[in-house]
C-alpha cells in the first residue's frame, strides 16, 4: 500500500461488520491509542468511527473521509470542513459488471477488505490508515467546491456530465480522473521546467571557475513549461534563455508571426512544426488519458469530431468530412427507423463515401472461451457492430440518389462504400488472440474493423516522425 510520509503502521485497524438487512457492509476504524501523542485527550477520541459503507446489490460505496493521521491535531475530525460524504455508484466498478452480485458459496463481491483497499478507481486513497478519501491531488477540487458552494456530498458516477442538486454534486469519474491527470502533467511539467533552470543556474555559476563556456537555458517545447521555466528563471542573472527560444506569444499570434516572417522567414517553418507538435503531443496525451477511464460511445465520439485528425489515420487515403450523425435512410411510414451513422467520410479525388462507427475501448473484440486450442471467434458485441454498420450501407447505397437530391449535394457517390468500425483494444498479450482477430478481420470484404491502439499507434509513429525530421533531413 502506498506510504505518504507518516509511519501509519500500528495507527489502528480496520472492523467490518456484518451484512445487514438491507445489504450494507459498514468499515470501521478502530484506533490504537498508544500510537496517539501524548498532547492528546486519549479520553475524549471515538473508540470506532465510521470510514464507509458499501452495498453490493444497490451498487455503491459511501466513504466517509476521516483524518487517521495519528501526530495531526485533527486526528479522527473529518478531512475537509465541508465535504463529509463521497460516494461512487453505479457501474463505477468494472469487476462488478456482466455477472451475478451474489454465489451459493461466496460472500458477496468477495473478501470486503479487498474490496475497499483494492478496488477503488484512480484518485482514491486505498489505504485506511491515512484515512479514505480523495488523492492530494483533488484538494485543489474540494477547496474551490468548499469555498464557493455549501456543497457537503460529493456522488461520482459513469455519466459525462457534472451537475449540482441542493448541497450534492454529481461528479462524472471519467471527468474527475481527466482533470486529476492533467494536475499530474502540469506538476510534472513544472518540475522539468525547474530542473532545467537548477541545472542551468547550477552550471553558469561554476563555469568561470571551472572554464567552461555558459550555457543557454530552454524555454522547453509546451507553453505552460515556458511560462514555468520563465517564472523559476525570473531575478537570476546567470540565467540565460536561448535567443531563438522566445516566449510563445499570447496576446496576438498572427501579428507576432507576420513580424517572425519579415524578421527570420526561415524560423517558421521550425515554429510551425513546434506547434504541430505541441497540438499532436496533447492530442496523444488526451487519447491515452481517455483509454485508461470509461468513457461512453458518446464521449468518443464528441472526442472524434473535434479532432477529426485522429479519425482520419484509419483511412490511408485523402479523405475529407462530410458530417457527423448521419441519416443514412430507413424511416418507416409511421417516421421511425432512421439509421443514423457516427461519421461520413468521402474520398477527396474519387468522391466515394466512407462510413464510420464509433463503438467503446472496452468493446470486446473476441470470444474470451477458445473455440478451438488457439482459435477464439468474434464476440456478439462485434458481431452486432458489423451487421449494423452493414444494414447502414445497405440503406445508403439504397436512397443515396433521394439523399442527394434534398441536400442538393451531388459530389457523392457509391460505388463500393467503405465501413468501417473503431472498437476494442489490441489483444497484445495474448499471440492466440492477435492471430485470430487478424484472421477474422482480414477475411471481411465489407467492413474493416480499426482498435483503438492503432489509431494511438498511428498518432505516436506521426509524432515520432515529426520529431526526428531533423536528423532525416541530415
Amino acid at each position: 500500500m502506498a506510504q505518504f510520509g507518516q509511519d501509519q503502521r500500528d495507527v489502528g485497524t480496520l472492523s467490518i461488520s456484518a451484512i445487514d438487512a438491507t445489504g450494507n457492509y459498514t468499515f470501521y476504524f478502530i484506533p490504537n491509542l498508544d500510537k496517539v501523542p501524548d498532547h492528546i485527550n486519549r479520553e475524549k477520541l471515538s473508540k470506532k468511527v465510521t470510514l464507509a459503507c458499501a452495498n453490493p446489490e444497490q451498487r455503491y460505496i459511501k466513504i466517509y473521509p476521516i483524518n487517521t493521521l495519528a501526530e495531526s491535531d485533527g486526528f479522527l475530525n473529518p478531512k475537509y470542513s465541508k465535504i463529509h460524504t463521497i460516494s461512487l455508484e453505479g457501474s463505477t466498478f468494472p469487476h462488478l459488471e456482466g455477472g451475478p452480485f451474489y454465489d451459493a458459496d461466496e460472500p458477496p463481491w468477495g473478501d470486503p477488505i479487498e474490496l475497499l483497499l483494492d478496488c477503488l478507481p484512480k484518485g482514491f486513497i486505498r489505504d485506511y490508515r491515512y484515512g479514505l478519501g480523495l488523492t492530494k491531488e483533488a484538494n485543489f477540487l474540494i477547496k474551490e467546491i468548499e469555498e464557493a458552494t455549501d456543497i457537503d456530498t460529493i456522488i461520482f458516477n459513469d455519466s459525462d456530465e457534472i451537475k449540482i442538486e441542493g448541497s450534492t454534486i454529481h461528479f462524472s469519474l471519467n471527468e474527475y480522473h481527466e482533470i486529476i491527470s492533467e494536475i499530474n502533467r502540469i506538476a510534472n511539467r513544472g518540475q522539468t521546467a525547474t530542473w532545467r533552470v537548477k541545472q542551468n543556474f547550477a552550471h553558469n555559476a561554476l563555469a568561470p571557475l571551472l572554464k567552461l563556456e555558459p550555457k543557454d537555458c530552454s524555454l522547453g517545447r509546451l507553453p505552460d513549461s515556458k511560462q514555468i521555466t520563465l517564472a523559476a528563471a525570473d531575478h537570476v542573472d546567470t540565467i540565460r534563455i536561448k535567443s531563438c527560444d522566445t516566449p510563445f506569444p499570447s496576446s496576438d499570434f498572427s501579428y507576432e508571426l507576420r513580424k517572425l516572417k519579415a524578421r527570420s522567414p526561415e524560423a517558421l517553418p521550425k515554429l510551425r512544426r513546434d506547434v504541430e507538435l505541441v497540438s499532436l503531443e496533447q492530442l496523444i496525451s488526451n487519447f491515452e488519458t481517455y483509454l485508461n477511464g470509461r468513457h461512453s460511445e458518446k464521449h468518443w465520439q464528441k472526442f472524434f469530431k473535434n479532432n477529426l485528425f485522429a479519425l482520419q489515420q484509419v483511412f490511408g487515403m485523402p479523405t475529407t468530412f462530410l458530417s457527423d450523425e448521419v441519416t443514412v435512410g430507413g424511416r418507416g411510414f409511421d417516421g421511425t427507423g432512421d439509421k443514423i451513422v457516427d461519421f461520413m467520410f468521402k474520398n477527396t479525388l474519387t468522391n466515394n463515401i466512407a462510413l464510420v462507427e464509433i463503438k467503446r475501448p472496452g468493446t470486446p473484440l473476441l470470444d474470451p472461451n477458445e473455440y478451438r486450442k488457439g482459435v477464439y471467434g468474434p464476440h456478439k458485441e462485434l458481431n452486432k457492430a458489423i451487421t449494423q454498420a452493414l444494414d447502414q450501407c445497405f440503406h445508403l447505397q439504397s436512397e443515396l440518389p433521394i439523399l442527394k437530391y434534398n441536400a442538393r449535394q451531388y459530389d457523392l457517390e457509391s460505388y463500393n462504400i467503405r465501413c468501417i468500425v473503431i472498437a476494442g483494444r489490441t489483444p497484445s498479450d495474448d499471440d492466440d488472440k492477435m492471430k485470430s482477430l487478424e484472421l477474422f478481420r482480414n477475411n471481411l470484404r465489407s467492413v474493416t474493423i480499426v482498435t483503438y491502439d492503432e489509431i494511438l499507434e498511428s498518432l505516436k509513429t506521426l509524432h515520432h516522425f515529426l520529431s526526428n525530421e531533423d536528423d532525416q533531413e541530415k
